[in-house]
């Protein structure tokens, strides 16, 4: 299921050109949340994944004989794009995810990036409880028509999810930690680590997190990705 999706998937802005009454959720799988994602029982009711992630591109091209290019939320791919078009729309966005602090300084952020876009409402990715989120979850769906949800995969999934369950014509994207890095930076990835499509040794250099998943996560998921589609092309 989640191959087909990543198949189906058109460009962003055809995406966001789409005239469709329904809710739809934009999330990003990368070598880290693939199975995670794979494995979610609601992963048929995501509309759109891009692959995030030169080694994923690379062994998803491989194995299904396609040609996908890499694409991410954050400055080095995707986010300045749906900003652009969130501003030339006139579209109310939404942003959830990442710490109180951090949340307050990333959306100060992205208005100095783009000062004519329009941020009707900021929350922090942490609630106190169900009633907090159900609360947050239907001020997005009456007041935003574009949320942004970064609070690690297969936490923002849900909330997409829950949120397209309650809402119409949204357009709703997970980011991962698209808000914590901005806070840091305004375009957190340096002009030489997008030109060479190193957006990964920045962040294992600065992340103790991401040098784990890279040495210890990674190499296993590889071994397991290669096992599964070995195993269903025999089937074939």
């Amino acid at each position: 299921m989640i191959d087909d999706i990543i198949k189906k998937t058109p460009n962003v802005i055809d995406i966001m050109g789409e005239n469709c009454s329904n809710s739809r959720v934009i999330t990003f799988v990368n070598p880290f949340s693939y199975f995670s994602v794979k494995d979610n029982p609601r992963v048929e009711d995501i509309d759109y994944i891009f692959i995030d992630g030169i080694l994923l591109v690379k062994l998803f091209n491989f194995t299904n004989k396609y040609n996908l290019e890499r694409y991410s939320f954050d400055y080095s791919s995707l986010a300045g794009v749906v900003f652009n078009f969130c501003e030339r729309e006139k579209l109310k966005v939404g942003l959830i995810g990442a710490t109180s602090d951090e949340i307050r300084v990333a959306t100060k952020n992205i208005k100095m990036i783009h000062p004519q876009l329009t941020v009707e409402y900021t929350h922090s990715g942490y609630f106190l409880d169900d009633q907090e989120r159900n609360n947050i979850i239907n001020t997005l769906a009456e007041n935003c028509d574009v949320i942004i949800c970064g609070m690690g995969t297969p936490v923002q999934e849900e909330f997409a999810l829950d949120l397209k369950a309650l809402s119409r014509n949204k357009l709703i994207f997970t980011c991962g930690g698209f808000f914590s890095q901005t806070a840091r930076k305004p375009d957190f990835y340096y002009s030489w680590v997008k030109k060479y499509n190193l957006m990964w040794l920045q962040r294992i250099i600065m992340y103790k997190h991401v040098r784990k998943r890279f040495f210890f996560d990674y190499p296993k998921f590889v071994y397991k990705y290669i096992k599964q589609n070995l195993r269903n092309s025999s089937k074939r």
